[in-house]
C-alpha cells in the first residue's frame, strides 16, 4: 500500500444520516412527489450535476439545474457548517496512518467547498495531503473512476498500491473501476447500499488498522 483515499460522505463525517433528514425527508419531496428513503439511496454518491441528471432522466424533474443547485446548497450550510461530526473511529484511523507515513487523500462526488467547509470546522484538514471532488470531474463523478484516479496522481501512486474506504455502492464501483483495493463501511444509515464488490467490510473505522496490517509495506 502506497496511499490510503478516503471518501468523505458517511466515511469521515457522519453528514449521509443529516442528508436524508434533510434532502429525503425534507428537500428531495419538494421537488419530486413521492419521494421516499429508498429513492435517496440510489443517489447516494452522485455528485450534484449527476443528481440533477439522474432526476430529470429517472423521475422527470423539470427543475433547472441553476434552481435546483440554488435549492440544495441552503441544505448544505446545515449539514457540513452545524450538523456534521467526523465518524467514530476516524481518530484511530488517521493516528495509524500517520504512524506509518502512508499519505492519505480524499476524493469525494460533493462540491470541494462543501468538503472544506467540514473538515476546517472540525480541524482535520491538515491530515490530508489532496482533496478531489466533484468539482475537478464534471458529470463523470462516481460510479466513474475519475476521482479516484486524480487522488492516486496526486499522492504520487499507482491506483493499484492505493487502499480506499467506501460507503456506497457508486463509490466501491469507482474504487474498483480505477484498479484499487476498497474496503467498504457498513453504517446504520447505508443499509441499502449493495457493498458487495468490496473487497472487504467493517463496521468500525478503527477495524480498519488491522486489516491495513495484511497488505504489504510501502518500499
Amino acid at each position: 500500500m502506497k496511499a490510503f483515499i478516503f471518501d468523505f460522505d458517511g466515511v469521515i463525517v457522519d453528514s449521509e444520516r443529516h442528508w436524508i433528514t434533510l434532502g429525503d425527508d425534507v428537500f428531495f419531496p419538494s421537488i419530486v412527489p413521492g419521494w421516499t428513503r429508498a429513492d435517496g439511496a440510489r443517489m447516494m454518491g452522485l455528485g450534484v450535476e449527476s443528481s440533477h441528471e439522474f432526476l430529470t432522466r429517472e423521475y422527470g424533474l423539470r427543475m433547472p439545474f441553476s434552481e435546483f443547485s440554488r435549492r440544495l446548497e441552503e441544505c448544505v450550510d446545515v449539514v457540513y457548517g452545524e450538523r456534521a461530526k467526523p465518524l467514530p473511529g476516524l481518530d484511530v484511523l488517521l493516528a495509524y496512518l500517520a504512524r506509518n507515513n502512508i499519505p492519505i487523500g480524499i476524493a469525494s462526488s460533493s462540491k470541494r467547498r462543501w468538503i472544506e467547509k467540514a473538515l476546517e470546522r472540525l480541524g482535520l484538514r491538515h491530515h490530508f495531503r489532496t482533496i478531489r471532488s466533484g468539482d475537478d470531474v464534471g458529470d463523470r463523478t462516481k460510479p466513474h473512476p475519475d476521482v479516484y484516479l486524480l487522488a492516486a496522481g496526486d499522492l504520487g501512486a499507482e491506483p493499484a498500491t492505493c487502499v480506499v474506504i467506501e460507503d456506497s455502492t457508486n463509490g466501491v464501483a469507482a474504487a474498483k473501476a480505477a484498479g484499487m483495493t476498497c474496503i467498504a463501511l457498513r453504517t446504520d444509515v447505508n443499509g441499502e447500499q449493495d457493498l458487495s464488490q468490496a473487497d472487504t467490510l467493517v463496521t468500525q473505522l478503527d477495524a480498519v488498522p488491522d486489516i491495513l496490517t495484511r497488505f504489504a509495506p510501502r518500499s
